[in-house]
């Protein structure tokens, strides 16, 4: 069932004329004989097709607004159990409902800072992309502040002891979704490749369930 609530999410099943979409899906289970999970699958597997990983997906992605991909995006970030970038702390420990903490700890920050990119002549609708974002402990975000990406990168490398280091620089692109060298790309093909590791990641976690 946890994959049938994030298959209805992703695809937005319940969305519009729920009523409706609720009573063509019971129909379908009503024969007393009928395989519940094989027939849960089979529509799974209508919807879920290479096209909708490869394509739907990640345009999907393309907004400055959190929306149902976004959401689950970072649910998959919490399943895994990550640490935040740059950091021990858990990222499910920040997010939890339970917690209770007068100050903020975590921070969405963005990737590109928004300074940076209006020094470079890109336009504000695009600065808030939700490929542009990532959780970050609040202190290292102030420290960030508007450094470029490059600069930023190697000062916080810099923060970490030697062994933290080499595990970053092996995995923080199947980690943290983040490109090979980001800091050097163009910051739309930045987008564009973002926004597909984020959908590899809902992926493998969608498949995990």
């Amino acid at each position: 069932m946890q994959k049938w609530f994030v298959f209805s999410q992703l695809t937005q099943r319940y969305s519009f004329s729920p009523e409706s979409h609720y009573e063509q899906d019971l129909v379908k289970f009503r024969d007393e004989d009928v395989d519940f999970i094989k027939t849960l699958n089979e529509l799974i597997n209508s919807e879920l097709t290479e096209d909708y990983w490869n394509i739907t997906l990640p345009s999907k992605l393309e907004s400055s607004v959190l929306n149902h991909v976004g959401k689950v995006y970072f649910v998959s970030k919490v399943y895994e159990g990550d640490n935040i970038l740059f950091s021990k702390a858990v990222l499910r420990d920040h997010l939890s409902p339970l917690k209770n903490s007068p100050k903020k700890s975590i921070d969405r920050h963005h990737i590109f800072p928004k300074n940076y990119l209006i020094a470079h002549g890109i336009s504000n609708k695009t600065h808030n992309q939700q490929a542009n974002y990532i959780y970050l402990e609040y202190k290292d975000n102030i420290k960030i502040s508007d450094k470029n990406p490059k600069d930023y990168w190697n000062m916080m490398l810099n923060s970490l002891n030697d062994i933290e280091k080499e595990e970053l620089m092996n995995n923080y692109a199947e980690k943290y979704d983040l490109p090979y060298e980001f800091w050097d790309m163009d910051y739309f093909e930045f987008l564009n490749a973002r926004r597909k590791l984020m959908t590899q990641s809902i992926r493998k976690y969608f498949e995990k369930l």
